[in-house]
């Protein structure tokens, strides 16, 4: 009997990742301060070593943590970009991100990539 080859390919999705992370693997200090990266920012604050025109192509995943520190900023930096929060404690998101941001429903990765 021949073997059955499966003909049905996967879609494939390009995806990148772009963190800021210690060398100790974490985002933000134990208190959820992230003061260590403005070091990197003070040489020159307007230089983004090719950020933004990455960041233009990309759609947005975060989670939980990092969407409450970015709630705690002064501005909302991600304005025109869908914005996906990925969370197993949260079950809305404030009423200030309505339209900005939305709870990304229980999803694979590969699910994920793909809504």
């Amino acid at each position: 009997m021949a073997a059955s080859i499966d003909t049905q390919k996967r879609s494939e999705v390009e995806t990148y990742i772009f963190l800021a992370i210690s060398l100790d693997g974490f985002i933000a200090r134990n208190n959820g301060e992230i003061d260590w990266l403005e070091k990197f920012n003070s040489d020159d604050p307007h230089e983004d070593y090719g950020f933004g025109e990455f960041f233009k192509r990309m759609d947005l995943v975060m989670g939980r943590k990092s969407f409450e520190k970015v709630l705690s900023f002064q501005k909302w930096s991600y304005s025109g970009k869908p914005v996906q929060v990925l969370s197993r404690t949260l079950t809305s998101l404030p009423v200030t991100v309505s339209g900005l941001a939305e709870l990304a429903p229980k999803l694979t990765p590969h699910e994920l990539l793909d809504y």
